[in-house]
């Protein structure tokens, strides 16, 4: 059973790095090919509906992976997942956002 959770974790984790890393390098490489660093590198709605795709896929699948726990592990293993999530997320995207001072920072 916790080899199942840990399986869940580290997949459902993957994705959601994965993808939220494969969206900061094409957004970098629009603006650097552009030529502006502070301007609009992929457009706004195509950004954030990205990252709810992402979310929404590494969700769906860390969902169905842990069906069969218990109600109480359900619940602690969706919350420590969303902590994560949200660590990986405030991570990747304020790190991208300060390291390369897009957006005008």
């Amino acid at each position: 059973m916790l080899v199942e959770i840990k399986k869940a974790y580290l997949r459902s984790l993957a994705i959601f790095l994965g993808g939220l890393l494969l969206l900061v390098v094409v957004d970098y490489c629009l603006r650097f090919s552009s030529g502006l660093m502070h301007g609009l590198g992929m457009p706004e709605m195509v950004w954030f509906a990205s990252q709810v795709i992402i979310a929404g896929v590494s969700i769906f699948i860390f969902l169905s992976s842990t069906k069969s726990l218990g109600i109480a592990k359900k619940l602690n293993s969706r919350f420590v997942f969303l902590l994560l999530t949200g660590v990986i997320y405030l991570l990747v995207i304020y790190g991208y956002v300060l390291l390369t001072r897009v957006d005008g920072f």
